[in-house]
């Protein structure tokens, strides 16, 4: 047990590392881009200098210098100055052109180096055996017990129904993997682009869930929050567009990425303890929506998550006011100004006392839409974030607030995280 405690731990801090890497890529991709601009700044004045240079030149040559008159001196003077302070801005910068994306490149050398450690690490790690989902690098489920000798003699022997459901997941979730996703990932048309190394901006990828702090087990006791589970679904895609008026229940329109989603739908019989396969999350913002689509995890046995079944079904089934008294929300920001880390505040929030939600249940989904026109707070909030989106990495998470001994520990359903969203480049629907 000690060895399984020290080896979450472990894991924890590297998933923190790892974390920390990709945030310090991001910045320096931004250098990249701002170095850029600069250089073309540059180039610019240069030109103009040069261009006011000749003109002096030719004006010297042509006039007597003495028959000038004083205002014309100043000028010139001027002129030159400022031609000298340009040729030499961009000789300096000239010569550490190289250096800058060769040290740039290095520092990215080594995080991947690093990160490449770190994975290897985590997959000679006991603890990893029993994770069949890597996607996001979280803990597995806690509470597993460990077979004693006769009994993993006996499951070999004959393996049970649970073993053959987990070898079935497991050979499907590496075909969905090697299966080709590019219309969730490539960012056309009204999705969202898929964070890449190569490109880690205006994307959107999907945190660890052990990041989120929720309401531990004893919670209701020692007021103890825990690092969380992971999460009880994963982030499929992520849709955000212009339109000029407000779209309610988007899953049943034609252009709704749902529609995709179930034609890839590959769960084996039995292995999805939950009442819907999808969870849809729109949020209607001023002038624009956002929707992100989520799908239940591959490899949940109901018997392990028999608790979390019935309460996760309540909420999917029960009434609206049980919903909005129960949808947390957990915003975090990972980069950003010190304004909008206070503005936004990082603790969790239920959404249905504050904004208007919709809910629209149907055969194997369940939509929540979120009306953030209906909030004064909610629209402050979002004029600061949007102001200075682009230099932003925000986390959204989102689960069911437990409130008693049979809803604790808490656990994520899922989680976003947007890497530096240029709102001013996003397509109309």
């Amino acid at each position: 047990l000690c060895s399984s405690k020290r080896n979450e731990e472990l894991r924890a801090l590297l998933g923190e590392q790892m974390s920390l890497m990709s945030i310090m890529q991001e910045q320096i991709a931004l250098m990249n881009k701002e170095t850029k601009h600069l250089s073309n700044n540059l180039d610019q004045l240069s030109g103009v200098t040069v261009a006011a240079a000749a003109g002096v030149v030719s004006i010297l040559l042509s006039a007597s210098y003495d028959k000038v008159p004083f205002v014309v001196h100043a000028s010139l003077f001027i002129l030159l100055c400022a031609l000298i302070a340009t040729l030499m801005s961009y000789i300096m910068y000239t010569s550490s052109d190289a250096t800058i994306p060769v040290l740039m490149d290095a520092l990215k050398r080594r995080f991947d180096k690093a990160q490449a450690q770190c994975n290897a690490h985590l997959q000679s790690s006991p603890s990893e055996a029993e994770d069949s989902n890597p996607p996001d690098s979280e803990r597995p489920t806690s509470g597993r017990s460990v077979p004693g000798p006769n009994e993993d003699a006996e499951a070999k022997d004959t393996p049970t129904v649970e073993r053959k459901l987990e070898a079935e997941t497991k050979e499907i979730s590496s075909k969905a993997a090697m299966e080709d996703k590019e219309w969730k990932t490539s960012g056309k048309g009204i999705l969202m682009r898929y964070h890449t190394d190569k490109n880690p901006l205006n994307c959107w990828s999907q945190p660890a869930s052990y990041i989120f702090k929720l309401r531990g087990p004893n919670y209701l006791n020692d007021h103890v929050k825990i690092n969380s589970e992971q999460s009880r679904f994963t982030t499929e895609c992520n849709e955000l567009y212009k339109t000029a008026q407000t779209l309610n229940h988007v899953a049943s329109m034609e252009h709704s990425a749902i529609h995709k989603l179930r034609k890839e739908w590959s769960h084996p019989e039995g292995s999805n303890p939950y009442p819907i396969k999808f969870l849809i999350i729109q949020f209607q913002l001023p002038g624009m929506t956002y929707t992100t689509y989520m799908k239940a995890r591959v490899g949940q046995s109901p018997a392990k998550a028999s608790g979390y079944t019935d309460f996760f079904k309540k909420f999917v089934e029960g009434p609206d006011d049980f919903r909005n008294e129960r949808f947390k929300i957990v915003p975090i920001v990972n980069v950003g100004s010190w304004i909008v880390k206070q503005v936004v505040g990082g603790k969790p929030a239920l959404l249905g006392r504050k904004i208007e939600c919709k809910y629209h249940k149907g055969t194997d989904y369940l939509e929540i839409d979120v009306d953030i026109s209906s909030s004064y707070v909610a629209q402050n909030i979002l004029s600061v974030v949007s102001g200075s989106c682009k230099t932003l990495q925000i986390d959204l998470g989102f689960l069911i607030e437990g409130r008693c001994a049979a809803e604790l520990p808490e656990v994520m359903i899922g989680a976003t995280r947007f890497h530096h969203v240029d709102l001013e480049d996003i397509p109309s629907l």
